[in-house]
């Protein structure tokens, strides 16, 4: 089992191999935890054994209170199933709407199968089948993380903002 914790953001290069949703959960948030500029998520429904967790919940929102110049953004395929799931993401992003910002994938991205996460354009976590755990992760690979956000800012310049991501207050 990793110890997420030893790993520094920025600092420690070393290939891991994730290989199960706990591995996921632990270095998700072991990165967040360090980030201070950027997160990316591109992810389907957004992982909810993943990305719905309180403890992921509140490292990003400790992310964005510590640094008021960070910004968070997140690339969904299936909007509408997030909203029915009600993500607490979904519930941050609407309270600290001015940090995060979610988008709805395009439909000629619609093949993108794969989920990332990359945080601060150095440290990354990537499955490339999306809907199984198995995932390449490191702390700090800046050409592997910028490679894996290049697909992302394409997709993300094509991706428009979903009704079913919008926060409703009544």
């Amino acid at each position: 089992m990793y110890q997420f914790d030893q790993y520094s953001l920025g600092q420690t290069d070393s290939e891991l191999e994730l290989d199960s949703r706990e591995h996921n959960q632990l270095a998700s948030q072991a990165m967040v935890r360090q980030a201070r500029r950027s997160l990316d998520i591109a992810s389907r429904q957004l992982d909810p054994s993943v990305y719905d967790q309180p403890d992921f919940i509140a490292a990003v929102k400790r992310m964005i209170l510590d640094n008021r110049r960070c910004q968070v953004r997140v690339l969904v395929f299936e909007a509408q199933a997030i909203a029915r799931r009600g993500h607490q993401l979904l519930q941050l992003a609407g309270d600290l709407s001015s940090f995060i910002e979610l988008r709805q994938a395009a439909r000629q991205h619609d093949d993108y199968g794969e989920a990332l996460l990359v945080a601060d354009r150095c440290g990354y976590i990537h499955r490339p089948l999306g809907n199984r755990y198995e995932a390449g992760a490191n702390f700090s690979a800046r050409r592997r993380a910028q490679a894996l956000l290049n697909t992302f800012e394409d997709m993300w310049a094509h991706a428009s903002s979903s009704v079913y991501l919008r926060r409703l207050s009544l």
